[in-house]
């Protein structure tokens, strides 16, 4: 599912979702959770719940097949494969089994000593080694996981980060509260967490604006509140009655809006994002309640990029320019979208979504795209872009 941008394309955004990103995954659902082939993308899954599905080809119960091939977790000693995950069999990628002494456990294929300040003893949320209450901001966290910091003007509630409206609303805030983007009305028009607004009489909400209900109706070009421009004009574009839409760089007025030349160079820029606290099992993402080191990969055709890591947090801020100088062209095909959690051993991918950008993206503003699993309804992640020209 794609959000609508901060930016005032929001009602194009939305129907692009509809068009080419149902679920964001390949049949329209998003893949999580699952390893990363040798080309750093996801292996493929094809039952849409974010789960790797069992290939009919796995020779595994072949007795003829060396059980140890492709082990992810350890080797025991008598050759077979385990998850790895257990005290007295630890370990990973193949490697012997170990047994776990005294007071350390397995996280992650390792033995380690759990922390001072852990899930079994703490109600709270641990800084470092030390319990709290986890209600604050600064320390905001449940069950003994690490404290998280909430973003700015977020609250933290029962151990949650809630952010404020306006950065969370894809509609428009009637004081503290989020009218959502479908639910908008002449009472109630705005987007991208802005106020909302009454529309006058002889007004309608279309697409987050209030727009001339006569404008709509009658004009050939496009609507600037309740006056209709010839839409051909870079400042000034569109077709039907639309909202007049500025024409960003790169991009020409024609007959169906703003298009972007398709040889033009861009920048993409990863911004930040949203992860939740554990995955759609309940699984903290690292151990002991860990939270994720997240960073994103971001895949063209032909060309690939990341973003750095960013430590113990599940709202990760990146402002980093991903893919440089990659055309108009690659982006309006495939383009995937990563999110994978850095572990010392290995990492983790926590779900993948291909989009294609749209025309009206290339417009400027901030756009926002969402990683869900269509049966569960889990969100993954949020993640914020924006394309600079060149």
């Amino acid at each position: 599912m794609i959000l609508p941008p901060r930016a005032p394309a929001i009602a194009a955004l939305l129907a692009s979702c509809i068009t080419f990103a149902p679920g964001c995954g390949d049949d329209g659902s998003a893949t999580g959770g699952e390893p990363i082939d040798s080309s750093g993308g996801p292996v493929d899954d094809d039952d849409g719940g974010g789960m790797t599905d069992s290939d009919p080809t796995n020779t595994t119960n072949d007795p003829t097949s060396d059980p140890t091939d492709g082990c992810g977790g350890c080797v025991d000693a008598a050759g077979q494969c385990q998850p790895g995950s257990f005290n007295e069999a630890c370990g990973v990628l193949g490697e012997a089994c170990s047994a776990c002494e005294g007071s350390s456990v397995c996280a992650e294929g390792e033995c380690v000593e759990p922390p001072e300040c852990n899930p079994g003893n703490c109600n709270g949320c641990c800084d470092g080694n030390t319990c709290v209450e986890g209600n604050v901001p600064s320390a905001c966290g449940v069950n003994g996981g690490q404290c998280n910091t909430c973003p700015n003007n977020a609250s933290c509630d029962a151990g949650v980060c809630n952010l404020a409206c306006e950065d969370s609303c894809d509609g428009c805030c009637n004081g503290n509260t989020c009218v959502d983007f479908d639910e908008l009305s002449v009472e109630n028009c705005g987007m991208g967490g802005d106020a909302c607004q009454p529309c006058g009489n002889g007004f309608e909400c279309v697409g987050g604006e209030c727009v001339s209900t006569a404008c709509v109706a009658t004009c050939g070009g496009c609507c600037d509140g309740d006056q209709c421009l010839g839409g051909d004009d870079q400042s000034s574009c569109g077709a039907d009655g639309a909202t007049c839409q500025a024409c960003g760089p790169n991009t020409v007025c024609e007959a169906t809006g703003c298009v972007p030349d398709p040889m033009a160079l861009w920048n993409l820029e990863v911004l930040d994002g949203i992860l939740p606290v554990s995955d759609e099992n309940g699984d903290a993402w690292d151990a002991f309640n860990g939270l994720p080191d997240p960073y994103v990969e971001v895949e063209v055709v032909g060309m690939s990029g990341e973003t750095a890591v960013e430590d113990n947090t599940v709202f990760p801020v990146w402002n980093e320019v991903v893919l440089e100088s990659v055309s108009t062209a690659q982006l309006q095909d495939n383009v995937v979208f990563t999110v994978i959690d850095s572990d010392a051993v290995f990492d983790q991918t926590v779900a993948a979504c291909t989009i294609a950008i749209e025309d009206e993206m290339f417009n400027g503003g901030t756009w926002q795209l969402t990683c869900s699993n269509t049966k569960t309804e889990f969100e993954y992640w949020t993640l914020s872009f924006t394309l600079e020209s060149v």
